[in-house]
């Protein structure tokens, strides 16, 4: 994502105006404003829509419900800095002066920087404590190059010179200054889409494997102590393999029309852990694999 874009033009728009600048024009700068509007929704609309979808899978997989929780995190974090800069909007247009844009560029020379920054780290933070199991942040050793290539994607946004010559004609000022904030605001979404996009990518798809999902579904992910723990292990719908044998913590478990059932009686309160060890065969090269996964369950008191 190249955001850095909206900057060159932003410094375009204020090099290049003058006094006598249009009606005209200022009608093309607010329909341009509609158009990033429409944008702005069509982005945010297409985020919400992955963060539904991950929220699907997670019901099928709930190893991965502290990558929900970061999802959520994540969108309420970025919402916040686009409220806050609708704010700021909403205020200049009520007063369209020299003096409140000089303020409200400063406010937000500021607080772009702090909110790229912060994307940064909130990411970095995914590796904490262990980091997040089944996923590359429980894995250190991916730490430093998935940071680097994400801070390229993720260009930190910045302003050019504010030419206050602008404010010479204040339909001109406004009508400029919205097409600045709705291309930031436009920025902002792309980040959040790029930031839900990187996250929701680490839903089962962490391994060196280009394979099909395998799925431990049970209709009570959280259980009360003494009841027992029933999933279903299978792989996803139509994934042209067969199951040869299935293992869970070296205990082999029969299969029925290509899905292994496990059951467990619990005694210990607390996440619980069980790796699921799968031999299938693919139907159509006969190549015979082997597999590992680690999948979770939570038993909470009587």
């Amino acid at each position: 994502m190249k955001i850095r874009l909206f900057f060159c033009l932003l410094g375009y728009l204020f090099t290049s105006c003058q006094n006598n600048y249009s009606e005209e024009s200022i009608e093309q700068q607010l329909r341009l404003n509609e158009q990033f509007e429409r944008s702005n929704q069509m982005i945010k609309k297409n985020t919400s829509e992955i963060i539904d979808q991950s929220h699907a899978r997670i019901q099928r997989m709930p190893q991965y419900r502290f990558l929900g929780l970061k999802l959520e995190e994540v969108t309420r974090f970025v919402d916040s800095f686009y409220q806050e800069v609708e704010l700021l909007k909403t205020q200049f247009k009520h007063n369209p002066q020299e003096q409140q844009a000089l303020k409200v560029f400063e406010i937000l020379r500021k607080k772009t920087l702090e909110f790229y920054q912060q994307s940064i780290q909130f990411i970095e933070m995914c590796w904490d404590n262990g980091g997040i199991k089944g996923t590359i942040f429980a894995d250190i050793s991916k730490k430093e190059a998935t940071l680097q290539r994400l801070k390229k994607e993720l260009e930190p946004l910045t302003f050019e010179a504010l030419n206050l010559n602008t404010f010479n004609n204040k339909d001109q000022a406004l009508a400029l200054f919205l097409t600045q904030i709705q291309m930031l605001q436009n920025g902002i979404r792309r980040q959040e889409n790029s930031l839900v996009c990187f996250l929701a990518g680490q839903i089962s798809f962490y391994d060196d494997y280009d394979r099909f999902d395998v799925y431990a579904f049970s209709q009570k992910p959280c259980i009360r102590l003494g009841e027992s723990y029933e999933a279903g292990i299978f792989f996803g719908n139509y994934a042209p393999v067969s199951l040869l044998k299935v293992t869970v913590d070296k205990d082999s478990l029969s299969i029925v029309n290509n899905q292994a059932n496990y059951q467990k009686k619990t005694t210990q309160l607390g996440e619980q852990a069980y790796k699921v060890a799968l031999t299938f065969q693919h139907l159509i090269s006969e190549e015979v694999e082997y597999r590992e996964q680690l999948f979770y369950f939570e038993v909470s008191e009587q």
